[in-house]
């Protein structure tokens, strides 16, 4: 009879695990079928239990138990209502508190995480650990400050920093890959380690704000969203260029501003543009954005990109001869992420040569693991980091004289206004570098009688070069360096012409 008993037990036991298991398969697919992509970012590790009509929610950790709680909570008590029955206990907690403190209650959890815990949710993406890891990077101390975002940098430390910040909102506008949302991510994390309030900040992208608008409208939870938004210490918007032709979420989102300035918190937001250039917005909201701190995030001057280059490479544990540090300057102006690509591919290059490449032949003095010239030779020697067609006089002088704001026939004249006679030796220098074409052959197309004055201009523009002259731009306040000046112009160049081969 004992053995009959235990057997069936066994049985009970056996059938119970396998409802459990038929169960949690359901919640994840009723879960994914409501939620849609964002699914996969917050419950693909997850763990579904299921115990009478309790519905527990595994996660990896309290920041992620937070985040599902604050933004999730109701889809999870709708699908467990529908799958379960209505009545059904909603408890969502994390593996640690399994091992550690199961008797803790969630409000308490959420109140003790620990401000090392924060992720910005817009860099997970399900189990991705190197996504997670690269999150982490982003904070104020590892962001490399030069001229071209001093500005950004120090109104970012003054928001977060001063009691009562006076520049709120500090709206961040630059090209792609400049680092405003690492600008934006770091002083959110900042904020969080100052205050130890995680949940009294709020970062996501216009896209995130958006979606959930929408979806808060479907469920009919439009409370429980704005609770969410505007109930915040700090919140931060990244690519609020989103919002554009969006009239009801421009709307909710004005409200939301106007909500929580009333309540004297700080706003942050980061754009691909000025806030008067941003296409189909709502002219309220640029009264708002504009209202604060407006800066912008230039292309890094040459200065700035030897001292990112060197940070990302010690992080990276890379050893870069000083050579090497000047040719990826010379080739990656146009954003930080193409720095980053940049050494990746010399990593990855060294690697396939075994770390035999880095030194040239004979030299005895470079370290065996140290990345130098050869192994740059063949990442610059790519073709796709090389015109793939000639590129035309003609470009060249129209971005030149954009630049210098100079008539192309004031180049042929014989006026001797300074920006004027740089203009000419600019077109020199550019023209011999940037195309195949001999002295006589470039006098000819920029309409001067002798090829001379060509080669003068060239090797005037050079010594200057060497001398590290600065020089003024129309609009510039402060001088620029003239070396800055031909990069941006060659990649110009070079970006038009790639425009071109596109279309």
């Amino acid at each position: 009879m004992s053995a009959l008993r235990n057997h069936t037990v066994a049985q009970d036991a056996q059938t119970r695990v396998e409802t459990r298991q038929i169960s949690s398969q359901e919640i994840a697919e009723h879960l994914q079928r409501r939620l849609g992509r964002r699914f996969h970012k917050w419950f693909e590790t997850a763990e579904f239990d299921i115990n009478q009509e309790r519905l527990s929610v595994v996660l990896r950790n309290r920041f992620a138990a937070s985040w599902v709680t604050e933004r999730f909570e109701n889809d999870l008590r709708c699908v467990a209502d529908d799958i379960m029955g209505p009545g059904c206990c909603v408890v969502i907690h994390t593996q640690v508190d399994d091992r550690d403190s199961a008797g803790k209650s969630r409000a308490k959890e959420q109140h003790s995480a620990k401000a090392s815990d924060l992720r910005p949710p817009i860099r997970l993406h399900g189990s991705n650990r190197s996504a997670q890891r690269q999150a982490e990077q982003y904070s104020l101390d590892r962001f490399v400050v030069g001229d071209s975002n001093k500005v950004a940098y120090l109104s970012a430390l003054q928001l977060v920093d001063e009691p009562k910040s006076s520049i709120s909102p500090l709206f961040i506008h630059s090209e792609c890959g400049l680092g405003k949302t690492h600008l934006l991510q770091g002083l959110c994390r900042r904020y969080v380690e100052r205050t130890q309030r995680p949940g009294a900040v709020r970062y996501l992208t216009a896209e995130q704000f958006t979606n959930d608008f929408v979806t808060a409208i479907r469920n009919n939870s439009l409370d429980s969203f704005r609770h969410r938004m505007r109930r915040v210490e700090l919140l931060a918007i990244d690519d609020v260029h989103f919002l554009a032709s969006k009239s009801k979420t421009q709307s909710e989102f004005l409200h939301t501003l106007d909500a929580i300035d009333l309540t004297g918190a700080r706003v942050v937001l980061a754009s691909d543009e000025h806030p008067r250039q941003i296409q189909r917005l709502n002219q309220a909201l640029v009264s708002r954005f504009v209202a604060g701190m407006v800066v912008r995030i230039d292309r890094p001057e040459r200065a700035l990109r030897v001292q990112i280059i060197r940070h990302l490479a010690n992080e990276r544990g890379l050893s870069i001869n000083d050579a090497v540090v000047e040719a990826v300057a010379d080739q990656c102006i146009s954003s930080i992420r193409e720095i980053q690509g940049a050494l990746t591919k010399l990593s990855a290059i060294q690697m396939a040569t075994g770390g035999s490449a880095g030194a040239l032949p004979g030299s005895t003095s470079a370290k065996q693991d140290e990345i130098g010239c050869v192994t740059a030779g063949r990442l610059f020697g790519d073709e796709s980091l090389t015109p793939g067609r000639p590129v035309p006089i003609e470009s060249i002088v129209r971005h030149v004289c954009a630049k210098l704001c100079v008539q192309a026939d004031e180049l042929s004249s014989s006026a001797r206004h300074p920006r004027i006679v740089l203009a000419r030796r600019l077109n020199a220098y550019l023209c011999r570098t940037l195309t195949t074409r001999s002295f006589p052959e470039i006098a000819r197309a920029l309409g001067v009688t002798s090829h001379s004055s060509i080669h003068n201009a060239d090797s005037t523009l050079r010594d200057m070069l060497k001398q590290d002259v600065c020089v003024e731009l129309p609009g510039s306040q402060t001088r620029v360096r003239l070396q800055d000046v031909v990069d941006q112009l060659r990649h110009e160049v070079l970006r038009s012409l790639s425009e071109i081969r596109k279309s």
